[in-house]
């Protein structure tokens, strides 16, 4: 997973990173990251100046390049996160997600020739993890090498790439959180079933004593004090006897 941070004529700001899984929190993120970047960028003493201080206008980017099918193109927002949520947040932040995987069909891989090699050299690694090869990183370079995908760049950068992509990404990890998320899932799933099970039980229970007090001429108030049912409830309890 790799972030960038880039300053293009003073106009703009691009944050992107690669993503095998669609992380949620990419908002949350990039706003971290771009105040550390404003803050390198800015002077101690320009953040005092009364007029205005012109900064770079920020782009946040993801490209994608996981397995889940996914569409060509999807935005995230910051405010989606927010507890209490807002017509007309206050902080909003917006992720452009791009799909560049080759089945996408995304335009960008036409009109950047490095980036689609690039997703060629990444979707070798992952066929041969997924088939099980060992040392898929070091194959995948050696066949792109030989095929001139990302040529000059392996070719200089070759084992750093290899690190940085070892170093970056571990399978097994990766596999790992997120069979532990589905865990957390259906842990969670269980445990609502359980409480809604227990709600009807009690509400049962409830029904049946209720019945028993109309039975024996209590008012509709009075039952409604001793229990937790609405007066509608008991009133068509009432009308069943």
């Amino acid at each position: 997973m790799q972030t960038s941070t880039n300053e293009i004529g003073d106009k703009i700001f691009v944050f992107g990173e690669h993503q095998s899984t669609v992380n949620e929190n990419m908002p949350l993120r990039c706003l971290l990251y771009a105040g550390r970047a404003y803050e390198q960028i800015l002077d101690d003493d320009n953040r005092y100046k009364r007029s205005r201080i012109p900064i770079p206008k920020p782009e946040f980017y993801t490209f994608y390049n996981g397995s889940e099918e996914r569409p060509g193109e999807e935005t995230m927002k910051l405010s989606d996160a927010f507890i209490v949520s807002d017509e007309a947040p206050a902080l909003e932040l917006i992720v452009k997600v791009i799909n560049i995987n080759s089945r996408a069909g995304h335009q960008i891989l036409e009109r950047c020739e490095i980036l689609k090699e690039y997703t060629v050299f990444m979707e070798k690694i992952k066929h041969y993890r997924e088939s099980g090869i060992p040392d898929a990183i070091k194959r995948a370079i050696y066949e792109c090498e030989a095929e001139g995908i990302l040529t000059e760049y392996l070719k200089r950068r070759g084992s750093e790439v290899m690190n940085m992509l070892t170093a970056e990404y571990n399978y097994e990890k990766d596999m790992a959180v997120q069979r532990q998320e589905a865990a957390e899932l259906a842990t969670r799933n269980v445990i609502q079933k359980v409480e809604m099970a227990a709600n009807k039980a009690a509400t049962q229970k409830e029904m049946q004593i209720a019945q028993k007090m109309v039975d024996r001429g209590y008012t509709v108030a009075e039952i409604a004090r001793l229990t937790d049912l609405t007066a509608k409830e008991i009133a068509l309890l009432r009308h069943t006897v």
